[in-house]
């Protein structure tokens, strides 16, 4: 043992408390505990002079107590402490002597990160980790100091202060920034000289207010930019923002900008997500959705203003998975060539296609980051009025949402051929004709919203073969004749079928006497 260096029993069963002879190793670089059940207080002391640990690893372990002394591991560079049950207050005399501390997490925990607004750190980290740590309420001055950081990560940390201006200068090299989940208010004060160099800009969830800088082409290397739910950001999108041509994700819902979508978006060619929900933009969904911009997996511009038709160039997003355009409007037709989005006829067995995560390389200095960019949003499904999470994440769902809108016509077949929907909401339009006969080829179909159409003639049959169905509303329509028979129709709400006069069988309460009962469904081929 005299000459052990790395010890690694991470992800195993271990538990209590960590044996104190192993501080006691002197030639010990790196240790490994992450993962198991240690759950006894921290309480380190070494018998050696100039311990020479490099490499903590104690995340994802219950511990309890109070944050132990490590500032007798004075060559300490990488520190991950994340999820535990340490309680108390963490100090700068928690980092004193640690100045080779280059790695830092310590996110998830339940004690207070609390240092003075002048305190100087010894270290000058390449990550910082200190996610949900209440690292709040003010925005932590030290950071100015980290002039080497690479990743930056203070999100949920009830921090309600404005991002002082040093810190957009401070932060031009870094890679991945995110201080989602505050409540940091004020502008956003990008300095329109500053070139940054970051990837990922995670802002979401906070309160941040007024409009956006028009220096977006300072920030050439962004792939995400999250600017969601802010709520008070206004005014027109910057036309700069097409300068962003590594763009892969753009997400500024619910706020309050206004105006027509700039063109110079189409430059944003490699665009996945584009979430532009909840706002009061209007005008044409413009033909470069799906001309220059092709590979949207995600498009929801759900609550707007947008009018005029469904452009048939969304036809052309063959990789969409997600496609909410309710509560504007859209009038005209659904486009036939609906078929054509070919990635919602893939059933996935389980195995999502939608990653919605976003892997990015920088290379800065000569030194190559990689940085992942993980969003948890669930998907948002409006049935009678109400907002529903679907799923457990977005990533599962296959959804096309065109309710509350201001479309005619009849519901294409096409439709149908989209296998792997899972969820369908065609509800509060003016829609007319029959529901395709085939509608039991969406068999894959959690939610089904028709409801508030003119749609006439009978129930198909095949709507039975749906059997994993959990939400369905057909009411206030047309509709007439027997409700088909199967495994879900019957145990449904009377409201799922009410409106529709001509309507009977179970479980509505006015019976089809005289009537033949129907025949069990078949699959309809195409």
């Amino acid at each position: 043992m005299s000459v052990l260096e790395f010890l690694e029993l991470g992800g195993n069963r271990l538990e209590g408390e960590i044996p104190k002879s192993l501080w006691n190793i002197c030639t010990l670089q790196s240790l490994s505990l992450e993962s198991n059940h240690l759950n006894e207080s921290l309480y380190i002391t070494t018998i050696c002079p100039n311990h020479p640990l490099q490499e903590l690893y104690l995340y994802d372990n219950p511990f309890t107590g109070l944050f132990p002394n490590l500032t007798i591991f004075s060559c300490l560079e990488s520190l991950y402490f994340s999820n535990t049950l340490i309680d108390g207050v963490i100090s700068e005399h928690h980092f004193a002597n640690l100045s080779y501390l280059t790695y830092l997490d310590l996110s998830s925990n339940t004690f207070t990160f609390n240092v003075s607004s002048t305190w100087l750190p010894p270290f000058n980290l390449k990550k910082i980790h200190l996610s949900s740590c209440k690292l709040g309420p003010e925005f932590p001055s030290w950071l100015r100091t980290q002039t080497n950081c690479k990743v930056l990560d203070i999100s949920n940390n009830a921090i309600s202060d404005s991002i002082p201006t040093w810190f957009w200068n401070t932060i031009t090299s870094f890679v991945e920034i995110n201080v989602s989940n505050n409540g940091i208010k004020g502008i956003i004060g990008i300095d329109a000289q500053a070139s940054i160099r970051s990837g990922m800009l995670d802002m979401r969830y906070n309160q941040l207010e007024g409009t956006l800088p028009n220096c977006w082409s300072r920030l050439s290397h962004l792939q995400v930019l999250n600017l969601g739910k802010n709520h008070n950001l206004s005014g027109t999108l910057p036309t700069s923002i097409g300068s962003l041509a590594s763009l892969e994700a753009l997400h500024l819902d619910h706020n309050k900008f206004t105006g027509a979508l700039p063109s110079s978006i189409k430059n944003c060619s490699r665009l996945i997500s584009l979430h532009l929900g909840h706002n009061s933009l209007f005008g044409p969904i413009p033909d470069w959705v799906g001309e220059s911009i092709t590979q949207l997996s995600i498009l929801v511009l759900t609550s707007n203003n947008f009018n005029a038709n469904v452009p048939t160039t969304l036809c052309r997003l063959q990789s969409l998975q997600l496609l909410d355009l309710s509560l504007n409007h859209l009038s005209g037709t659904i486009p036939k060539c609906i078929s054509n989005l070919t990635q919602m006829m893939n059933i996935t067995l389980g195995i999502p296609t939608i990653s919605y995560e976003f892997s990015f390389t920088l290379t800065i200095l000569n030194q190559t980051w990689h940085a992942e960019a993980t969003e948890d949003d669930k998907i948002e499904v409006t049935w009678k009025g109400a907002v529903f999470e679907f799923g457990s994440r977005l990533r599962d769902v296959k959804s096309i949402d065109l309710s509350s809108n201001m479309l005619s016509g009849e519901i294409p077949t096409e439709i149908t051929s989209l296998v792997a929907l899972v969820s369908l909401n065609l509800s509060r339009n003016n829609l007319q004709g029959h529901i395709p006969l085939r509608i039991g080829n969406l068999a894959q179909l959690n939610f089904l919203d028709l409801s508030s159409n003119h749609l006439s003639g009978s129930i198909p049959p095949s709507i039975a073969l749906i059997d994993d169905i959990g939400v369905l509303n057909l009411s206030n329509n047309k509709l007439s004749g027997k409700i088909p028979k199967g495994t879900q129709l019957q145990s449904f709400d009377a409201s799922a079928y009410m409106g529709n006069p001509a309507l009977c069988g179970d479980p509505l309460p006015n019976s089809c006497s005289g009537e033949e009962s129907t025949s069990p469904p078949h699959q309809f081929s195409e």
